[in-house]
């Protein structure tokens, strides 16, 4: 999303130099609503920022980048705490003076632009520090006659390498990233065309950093037998921590903490690598190991902070909210709450108070539509994944084709709704009309044809499930009667994961089907509805994120 908003700050500023201020117009206001949904995308990241303070607090290391290190999570604290407060401004959601409301920008661009600066001086202290580690394993090049001890050498000089080129990659993103709120506060005098471009450099930057991070393999550099998996898991809880959260985590400081209660012979200046093949359920095990073990060896920790800031509760709470399932699924409950609210308010007759949960209905719509960009192919690769599946019945596979092609025709025209409503895209009234309509029947097709699916799979496991049950008394083996059971419990998960799917969808089908008005159901039982509907997938997705069945 920074890679967007940063090029259509660029984009305008282009236009308007040329003097094409219509164009530059529409390029400014989804520049604006990519600015406002950014804001919203960032709400509770404090609570994060928060942790990574206690934890670079508590990290072995040199006073100055540890102190930096702190300081830093401790100013982005600040400017995202401020953030919010200044979205909700926007919304009008809260009242606030104008002036006061001057106030808090600068002292939120002020944070930031802080938080810039102590990430860059920590860079630097660790780029020495690490220089200095460099040079010294060069000098003991020819005292090292064991063949084992030189192999040693030459890994943990490939990993001071590595982690000095990871120092430089984030030193980068940093020089990018300070003019922004540099220019804004008026210590420098970029144009917007300079900042958009540095903006979409280190955007790409970042995004392709963390791409590389979550698809790569690491190579297993120096670890003892016994330690290597352990150390392993501890790399990549590191690296899916800096994935799901956007920031690096020094894994040695890890590494040294638990040195003490596991007695492992870890070196306190180097990072260890382990080639472990990332997955999603791989990071989440490995970063739910660490932090554990974190908080149980910080012993100087204070009792709220380690139950309130580190409780397992937030630490889940952010790993859901750090996916894009996860944060769509929260917004459309926030979003059908305030649709109930709305309209709860308006019926007893307080319209100004509903005026404001209308306008956040409406900013969370507009800004789901945004995070759905992209979808319409995700759809369309799951119906040819479809067609060419096999062992699936010819009925339920034509269904989940059908299914797939009228989610891709939606979220298609979804997309189109999406850049009218910000005057990105301007259509004639009726045509705008008529995508919206088109788009509700899409919608409505698809939540129809899943829950066709859900009746035909049902029937089908129950028909299994019987003949499974038939077999009971016939099978007198015992590793056949172990499978016979293994199945039916498959079955029996299957079957509740079907219907719990199946009432989701009963739930959202009247919100397509009021808009299209085949129902006469009010705003209220439709929110309602959604709400339902919305935390019963994200309590979906909350297990799924957290690996439990």
């Amino acid at each position: 999303m920074p890679l967007y908003k940063n090029f259509a700050r660029f984009y305008e500023w282009f236009l308007v130099s040329r003097g094409d201020k219509a164009a530059a117009a529409r390029w400014g206001q989804l520049k604006a609503h990519i600015a406002l949904s950014a804001k919203l995308l960032r709400l509770g990241k404090p609570v994060e920022h928060l942790q990574y303070a206690l934890r670079a607090s508590l990290a072995p290391g040199s006073a100055i980048e540890k102190i930096t290190a702190t300081a830093r999570q401790i100013a982005y604290v600040l400017f995202l705490s401020l953030d919010n407060i200044l979205w909700a401004k926007a919304l009008n959601l809260i009242s606030v003076r104008q002036e006061t409301y001057v106030k808090l920008g600068k002292l939120a661009l002020r944070s930031w632009l802080a938080a810039i600066i102590f990430s860059i001086v920590n860079s630097i202290f660790k780029t020495a520090r690490l220089s200095r580690e460099t040079r010294l394993l060069k000098a003991g090049k020819h005292d090292e006659k064991n063949l084992n001890l030189e192999a040693d050498r030459k890994t943990k000089l490939r990993a001071l390498a590595l982690m000095r080129a990871d120092v430089r990659y984030q030193l980068t993103i940093d020089m990018l990233d300070l003019w922004n709120p540099a220019t804004t506060l008026g210590f420098t005098n970029l144009n917007d065309g300079a900042i958009g471009i540095f903006g979409s450099v280190s955007s790409f930057l970042l995004g392709h950093d963390e791409y590389s991070i979550l698809v790569g393999r690491f190579q297993l550099l120096w670890a003892s037998e016994n330690s290597g998996v352990c150390l392993g898991r501890i790399k990549a809880a590191g690296y899916g921590f800096r994935f799901l959260y956007g920031i690096k985590i020094n894994i040695w400081s890890l590494s040294c903490l638990l040195r003490g209660p596991l007695k492992l012979p870890i070196c306190e200046d180097l990072n260890i690598f382990l080639e472990f093949g990332l997955s999603p359920a791989a990071i989440g095990a490995a970063f739910n190991t660490c932090e554990s073990t974190f908080s149980t060896s910080s012993t100087t920790m204070a009792n709220v902070a380690s139950q309130i800031v580190l409780h397992p509760a937030v630490s889940q709470s952010l790993k859901v909210g750090a996916t894009t399932l996860g944060r769509d699924k929260a917004y459309r409950a926030a979003q059908n709450f305030a649709r109930f609210y709305a309209w709860l308010l308006i019926s007893q007759g307080h319209k100004a108070n509903a005026a404001r949960w209308t306008a956040l209905k409406s900013h969370l719509g507009t800004a789901r539509k945004l995070l759905r960009l992209g979808k319409p192919m995700e759809h369309l690769q799951a119906a040819l994944r479809a067609t060419l599946a096999s062992g699936t019945p010819a009925l339920e596979q034509i269904i989940t084709i059908a299914r797939q092609l009228a989610y891709f025709g939606y979220l298609s025209l979804d997309m189109l709704s999406w850049a009218h409503s910000i005057k990105f895209a301007n259509f004639h009234p009726d045509t705008a009309a008529k995508i919206a309509r088109v788009a509700n029947r899409s919608w409505l097709a698809g939540i129809l044809l899943n829950i066709i699916h859900a009746a035909v799979k049902t029937a089908r496991l129950r028909r299994e499930a019987k003949l499974l049950h038939a077999e009971k008394h016939q099978e007198k083996d015992l590793s056949l009667e172990a499978e016979r059971a293994a199945k039916l419990r498959v079955i029996a998960t299957t079957r509740a994961a079907v219907r719990h799917q199946f009432v989701i969808d009963l739930l959202d089908l009247w919100n397509p089907a009021t808009s299209l008005g085949l129902s006469n159901l009010n705003d209220g039982v439709v929110g309602i509805f959604g709400v339902i509907s919305s935390l019963m997938a994200l309590e979906k997705h909350w297990h799924a994120v957290g690996g439990k069945n």
